[in-house]
């Protein structure tokens, strides 16, 4: 996967069963609203790779999506939020609207270290340039993404599979929510 959004965080912690219903609610309706808008993108998104990048905290695939379909996406994403939050302001709605984080970068996580790595760093990265290579020969050309999906992530950076019991909505791109 490629994260266009994270929409609230694994790492707040929801009081109860009735928040977390809240909180999907609430997300459904801004995704639902941002699949609607004219400028979802048109377009299925390409993506290619640009580089491969390993850390003290996980190694990251960096991609190139060359569509400019991704950044439409993430500011319907970020207005069909505040345009929701707005609509939804009651007393009884207490999910903190404030947690939707769009990154700046197109990128899948595929290795996470739960401790900084002891190695020392260039020994690190000498390792990994083998690993680079191989990742490389893996996606020599495009991939196209034709859907975002809505996705509830139980476990912490986690790859999860694409089924129902993560996968809460599916939007297509290129159908504008038609």
């Amino acid at each position: 996967h490629v994260t266009v959004a994270t929409l609230y965080s694994v790492n707040h912690r929801l009081k109860d069963n009735a928040g977390r219903i809240e909180l999907e609610t609430f997300w459904r309706q801004a995704m639902d609203r941002a699949a609607r808008m004219p400028d979802w993108p048109a377009l299925p998104l390409v993506l290619t790779i640009d580089r491969t990048q390993i850390g003290e905290r996980a190694g990251i695939l960096l991609w190139n999506e060359t569509t400019g379909g991704l950044d439409k996406m993430r500011k319907c994403i970020a207005q069909a939020t505040r345009l929701t939050a707005t609509e939804r302001r009651s007393d009884d709605f207490s999910i903190d609207k404030t947690t939707l984080s769009i990154p700046p970068i197109a990128h899948s996580t595929f290795l996470r270290f739960p401790n900084a790595p002891l190695t020392d760093g260039s020994v690190l990265q000498e390792n990994y340039s083998h690993v680079s290579k191989a990742i490389k020969d893996i996606f020599p050309a495009s991939v196209e993404l034709s859907d975002a999906k809505l996705v509830c992530e139980k476990t912490p950076y986690m790859h999860i599979p694409a089924d129902e019991r993560y996968v809460l909505a599916s939007y297509p791109v290129g159908s504008n929510g038609s």
